[in-house]
């Protein structure tokens, strides 16, 4: 049975770590020296040209995304947290930059709980206990430590990009290379965090893994996409596969999508009944 702390589990999964607006900037770039000369530009140096690469990178990544206003799809899928192991399925809508609506009916179509998120807030009710709970994304920090954001989530269920660290973007990360994977990677500390942050991406822009690991704290998160169709000339994966490990537990979750509509019509529903008392997950 799906309780208060395994939805909240799961939320945080489907949110978590990082915060994810990205520097957008011009890099004008040349090899012309005379050129550069006569424009008044100096020769740029290997980092402004590295710094050029993943400028270039993020932009041609970010302008393959699936481009939607809304999205409409039936889902399936499992939550497995160590012992615990759960088979999901619903319905999901969303409006780009504005909400992400999920009911989740695992059996005969009978509904448990249902979510809503926007970019203020996380609410959730639950129909098996007749409760509900609302909060900020100030929970998350304060629960997990982490920042988290709306658009985390539109990035990880939506095979958009995300950046950690979001400072200093094109001088942190670095476009690499190797046999036929390629990859934006960053490794280094910042804000006095060890980590790593390895986004591999195929040959037409599409990201197929994105991989995040905090050394001292032993923490990972590893998002992957698979099962892809091409949807209005984009190739969008089907089906995401999330991750969050520690030195203490495994949370995975698999969501595979059917059914997708998109730049539809999108309304939901979200009112808690008057009998419905608050929860907390602490």
């Amino acid at each position: 049975m799906i309780n208060n702390k395994t939805i909240a589990a799961i939320i945080f999964t489907l949110t978590t770590l990082i915060s994810c607006n990205h520097l957008k900037k011009t890099v004008v770039l040349t090899t012309d020296d005379e050129l550069n000369k006569s424009r008044g530009v100096e020769k740029y140096d290997s980092d402004m040209i590295e710094i050029y690469k993943v400028k270039s990178t993020i932009d041609s990544i970010s302008d393959n995304y699936l481009k939607f206003t809304s999205f409409n799809a039936i889902f399936s899928g499992n939550y497995d947290n160590n012992n615990q192991n759960l088979p999901l399925k619903g319905i999901i809508k969303s409006e780009q930059n504005k909400f992400i609506w999920i009911s989740v009916r695992p059996i005969m179509g009978i509904e448990v709980s249902r979510i809503l998120i926007t970019t203020d807030s996380v609410k959730v009710i639950d129909r098996v206990k007749s409760e509900y709970f609302i909060t900020d994304y100030k929970y998350f920090k304060k629960q997990y430590g982490m920042d988290l954001n709306f658009k985390i989530i539109e990035a990880i269920l939506f095979n958009k990009l995300f950046l950690y660290p979001t400072q200093n973007v094109y001088q942190n990360y670095n476009v690499v290379n190797i046999e036929e994977t390629k990859l934006l990677s960053s490794t280094g500390i910042f804000n006095n965090v060890n980590q790593s942050h390895k986004i591999s991406f195929s040959e037409n822009y599409s990201i197929y893994k994105n991989e995040l690991k905090f050394f001292e704290k032993m923490q990972s998160l590893i998002i992957s996409y698979s099962d892809y169709d091409k949807i209005n000339n984009t190739i969008f994966p089907n089906t995401v596969s999330i991750d969050v490990i520690d030195n203490k537990n495994t949370i995975k979750l698999l969501v595979s999508y059917k059914n997708i509509e998109l730049n539809q019509p999108v309304s939901y529903q979200f009112e808690i009944p008057e009998n419905f008392k608050p929860i907390s997950f602490e």
